[in-house]
């Protein structure tokens, strides 16, 4: 097993083909500082369902970890 620490570089040739056949290349944050910070919301979005789904379905409620509501 190989751990890998960049990316593979890419064929320049495919990557005009692909662009000419209409793909549209997606744009990355350059840095992991960056990608951290970019998926802080994404973490309260999916932090706020878990808890919608545990309150649901289950007899756990948050003031019994100390959360009042």
């Amino acid at each position: 097993m190989k751990i890998l620490k960049k990316l593979p570089k890419s064929d320049p040739n495919l990557h005009l083909d692909l662009v000419k056949n209409g793909w549209v290349p997606m744009k990355e944050p350059k840095n992991l500082i960056s990608v951290i910070f970019l998926s802080i919301p994404l973490m309260m979005v999916a932090l706020m369902i878990s808890i919608g789904v545990i309150n649901i379905y289950s007899g756990i409620s948050l003031s019994g970890f100390g959360f009042k509501k």
